[in-house]
């Protein structure tokens, strides 16, 4: 049978003790995309960045900075972001900002077009719709330097969504970033019920987990294994 580790007590953090959060907005890989329309790179990238933020506020998770914090930061902000600044730097700036994680996002790919093909038996004119886009993510603690993890996320569709596509692959990112920083933890267990560390969007009705035990296990050897000759 499984075993799991169970905590005596949980409480819940205020929102002060909160994990602090940065979110940059989001890099561009074009001047402009075609996701069933023309979209500008500046436009689609301050789209995202609220669709990040959205989601990860709801989490309840973090301290997300709010946009006038990271206003007068926005050089360091920059530093800590590129490649070709050095881990010292990097650390000297992120002490700076008192933010505990850097969230990076890329916009990768946003395409979407609707096509028409006349069936030349029918006479009747067939339409389809395909439309994807791709954002990667960066996660650095910027008091080192350090990457926390990278990681990209896609999303697809057969209908003309535009720019709602994103809402999908954001969904993802922001899932998968509270369960690399905040694993889900049983934190009570009473008669087959049982109360998980988590809450808001992220946990769904009929959601199934798998449970694994974080504690070492002991098992005591029998009389005969202590047993001397």
């Amino acid at each position: 049978g499984s075993e799991m580790c169970i905590r005596d007590s949980y409480d819940t953090p205020k929102s002060s003790n909160r994990k602090r959060l940065a979110i940059l907005t989001p890099k561009t890989t074009a001047s402009s995309y075609y996701l069933f329309g023309k979209h500008y790179a500046g436009s689609l990238a301050e789209y995202v960045r609220n669709q990040f933020e959205q989601g990860i506020v709801q989490t309840r998770k973090f301290a997300v900075l709010s946009r006038s914090d990271l206003g007068d930061i926005a050089e360091e902000l920059a530093l800590i972001a590129s490649d070709a600044t050095s881990a010292e730097e990097k650390a000297k700036l992120g002490r700076m900002l008192g933010a505990d994680y850097l969230l990076i996002p890329t916009i990768i790919k946003a395409a979407g077009n609707t096509s028409s093909e006349k069936i030349r038996v029918t006479g009747q004119t067939k339409t389809t719709s395909y439309g994807e886009v791709m954002v990667s993510v960066k996660v650095v603690v910027p008091a080192t330097g350090e990457i926390k993890f990278s990681d990209q996320y896609s999303a697809n569709t057969s209908r003309s969504l535009g720019v709602e596509l994103f809402d999908y692959a954001v969904a993802k990112a922001v899932t998968d970033l509270v369960d690399r920083i905040y694993p889900k933890l049983i934190v009570q267990a009473t008669n087959n019920n049982y109360i998980i560390n988590g809450g808001g969007d992220s946990v769904k009705k009929g959601q199934t987990f798998d449970v694994y035990s974080n504690c070492l296990l002991y098992t005591s050897p029998s009389p005969r294994d202590l047993s001397t000759s």
